[in-house]
């Protein structure tokens, strides 16, 4: 996707603001009614949960992997492009050795000063992995915008391991 398809496509994006109220429920029309569905009045009062929905509804801080107040990553695809430094892992000399090459993919987080916080290899060759995550991790990414605020991104860099040419 380009910059400008994909700076189209962030900004179609609308975020609720916290602490907004629900719209309004809607509701199906009556059967036989040819009429499109009906709104709930805006005078009426809001419903209130029953005590069981309420207790089994686990609010922002019990949710395992968020932090209250933080927004989830943005999943942003191959991040190679958009790396503003993007260490090459070295070829391990046991590993070419052994005749190892190939694609290595490496899941990322990117924080909200655009450096590596979190990597894991998720395919390729074992010999490469490790070093495919060493480098990963010293990749610099410019911060990521949403709406002006810089938020964390998740994505891929891919590391190709090949022969070299003669």
């Amino acid at each position: 996707m380009d910059k400008f398809k994909q700076i189209v496509f962030l900004s179609s994006f609308v975020l609720p603001e916290k602490g907004a109220a629900p719209p309004p429920p809607v509701a199906a029309a009556p059967a036989g009614s040819s009429e499109g569905p009906v709104t709930a009045p805006t005078d009426a009062a809001p419903a209130k949960p029953n005590a069981n929905e309420e207790a089994n509804k686990p609010d922002e801080a019990q949710r395992p992997g968020t932090d209250p107040g933080k927004r989830a990553p943005i999943s942003a695809g191959v991040l190679n492009g958009k790396a503003i430094s993007l260490p090459k892992p070295d070829y391990p000399p046991d590993a070419r050795a052994a005749g190892a090459e190939g694609v290595v993919v490496i899941q990322v987080t990117v924080d909200e000063q655009g450096n590596v916080s979190e990597a894991r290899a998720i395919s390729g060759p074992k010999q490469l992995q490790e070093v495919s995550v060493n480098a990963a991790l010293q990749a610099k990414f410019s911060p990521t915008l949403l709406s002006g605020e810089p938020v964390r991104v998740t994505g891929v860099i891919v590391y190709n391991f090949g022969r070299p040419q003669s």
